[in-house]
């Protein structure tokens, strides 16, 4: 196996721990005044549908890693989707959270106050960052031509070779 592809699975692989970090976080630290719970949850609608559907869709990427290590064609397309999918959302995460912090601070200078970032949401934010870039340069390492050629190897290995090419040579 190519150290590109090593590579590229780890960094997928990193990207789907930090989505459940962050979906964790998001979970667990949020506000502790129970009023803000009730009109978060009456606002907010299907957020639990989207916790699930983030952690289903981050440990199927687990797996698709463990796949296309393997040298399964399907699992690197499929991977690329789903880290497409997962590193969107949390550059959309990232994003929301800066705009819901500028808000708020507008809001505070209005009526006199100030907002302070918690610690889950400084981890949250950097770790929405992080997986944007490692989500780029995980999708570019499994395209790369030394992984294509791992790929092409082991598929040619599992069905042979492909109509019009040589067959292995076999000397006498």
């Amino acid at each position: 196996m190519p150290k590109t592809l090593k590579w590229a699975t780890v960094l997928l692989s990193a990207v789907a721990l930090a989505c459940i970090a962050v979906l964790v976080l998001n979970v667990f630290a949020g506000p502790a005044d129970p009023s803000e719970v009730r009109s978060e949850r009456s606002e907010s609608g299907g957020s639990g549908t989207a916790v699930v559907a983030g952690l289903i869709t981050a440990i199927v990427q687990l797996v698709l890693c463990t796949f296309a290590r393997a040298g399964r064609g399907s699992a690197r397309v499929v991977l690329t989707l789903t880290a497409a999918c997962l590193g969107v959302a949390m550059l959309l995460a990232g994003v929301a959270a800066l705009v819901e912090y500028a808000d708020q601070t507008d809001w505070a200078n209005r009526v006199g106050g100030e907002v302070q970032w918690t610690g889950a949401g400084i981890i949250s934010l950097t770790l929405s960052g992080l997986t944007a870039i490692f989500t780029v340069a995980g999708l570019v390492l499994l395209y790369l031509p030394k992984t294509n050629a791992y790929f092409a190897e082991v598929r040619r290995l599992r069905l042979g070779p492909l109509p019009g090419e040589a067959g292995p040579s076999i000397e006498a």
